[in-house]
């Protein structure tokens, strides 16, 4: 993801803060800054990270954590 790379085990922590919630539609801003927030006290640097993904980037993530709760939630 460009310069500010999310490895696996970010990913994985990412996916987990959004346990409580169901995606239906990515919408990056209001998406990014709401994770962003729920990584912020655990995890100052990933959130940091998140912050400055950019729209493509955001997307793709939403993505990855929309098929990561397809399959969790099965």
């Amino acid at each position: 993801m460009g310069s500010c790379r999310i490895t696996l085990e970010e990913l994985i922590e990412v996916i987990r803060s959004c346990d409580a919630i169901e995606i239906d539609h990515c919408t990056p801003s209001y998406f990014q800054d709401f994770v962003a927030t729920r990584l912020s006290q655990r995890f100052p640097e990933l959130s940091a990270k998140v912050h400055q993904l950019n729209g493509e980037q955001m997307n793709r993530l939403c993505t990855c954590i929309k098929a990561a709760q397809a399959v969790l939630r099965r």
